[in-house]
């Protein structure tokens, strides 16, 4: 079962150790809930992937953790060093994929 969490800024703020750790538990229980290996998380350098790939890492082990990096054209430039940077530092693999405009996308 994946615990419930009522996500609050007062609550994260108060508990963000609590919050890490059902964030992993969640991770966790979603992994063999899914019966899969490890996860893949889009990486993007930022704060929200960064937490994200630290926890998972944390929690299941960099050999499980895959980053994946996907720029396109409003990305800034250092989006993907900035991925790069958090990928090596965490021990996990990383790959990038090309975003292209789609037929109609203006």
């Amino acid at each position: 079962m994946i615990p419930e969490m009522e996500l609050t800024l007062e609550r994260l703020w108060k508990n963000s150790k609590k919050v890490s750790q059902d964030l992993g538990i969640f991770i966790k229980t979603s992994v063999g809930n899914f019966s899969r290996e490890g996860v893949i998380v889009g990486s993007s350098g930022g704060i929200d992937s960064s937490v994200l790939l630290a926890v998972s890492v944390a929690t299941l082990d960099s050999t499980r953790v895959l980053g994946l990096i996907m720029p396109e054209k409003d990305n800034s430039q250092d989006s993907e060093s900035d991925a790069r940077f958090l990928a090596e530092t965490l021990g996990i693999g990383v790959e990038k994929i090309e975003m292209r405009p789609q037929k109609g996308d203006g």
